[in-house]
């Protein structure tokens, strides 16, 4: 017990001293449960005026777990609506309602985060309804279009202000470049 609780510290520690995304501490789950039961058990057998209030708090806590669940369960349909408020969550789904297929060339700015990738496509990429490419050049681009010549062709600026969809032509995006190299 004194090892998983001294680990579980050092994890802990690692993890509030270094910035990483939550899925990294998915090997440490394990541990946290064990160390949650244990200190269960320990609570369990607590004693205060001869009366074992610990039991009582143990299945407080139980209780309190299974009724947190199904209000989670209850408002689920509620919250699975929130992640439509991510800009490449809206416009992928606003295309998939739109029923078509399309290819979304996306066009990043000079200050492209890292953590802020939008261009990922399911495992069959040639079946898919959306299909999401980085802009190359004009060569390139005309390429990727002929190879997936049935869909509708837009393009996104996700470092926009407001990140949105515009049909792709060569003459647009043409004019749009000349007017970037001008200021």
């Amino acid at each position: 017990m004194p090892t998983a609780l001294l680990i579980c510290g050092m994890f802990t520690a690692a993890v509030m001293l270094t910035w990483m995304f939550l899925y990294y501490t998915a090997p440490a789950t394990g541990l946290f449960f064990m160390l949650a039961l244990q200190s269960l058990r320990h609570l369990r057998l607590w004693r205060w005026r001869k009366s074992q209030i610990g039991r009582f708090v143990v299945w407080a806590i139980l209780i309190l777990c299974v009724v947190s669940f199904v209000f989670f369960c209850v408002n689920l349909p509620r919250l699975s609506d929130k992640w439509l408020r991510f800009p490449r969550a809206r416009i992928l789904a606003h295309l998939q309602q739109d029923g078509g297929r399309h290819l979304v060339i996306v066009r990043y700015g000079p200050n492209k985060s890292p953590h802020d990738e939008w261009v990922y496509n399911e495992a069959d990429i040639d079946s898919a309804k959306v299909v999401w490419a980085r802009e190359m050049d004009a060569t390139q681009n005309r390429k990727l279009i002929e190879y997936f010549k049935d869909r509708q062709v837009w393009l996104l600026e996700p470092n926009a202000e407001t990140p949105r969809l515009i049909p792709y032509s060569g003459d647009s995006v043409a004019k749009i470049i000349l007017r970037r190299e001008r200021f």
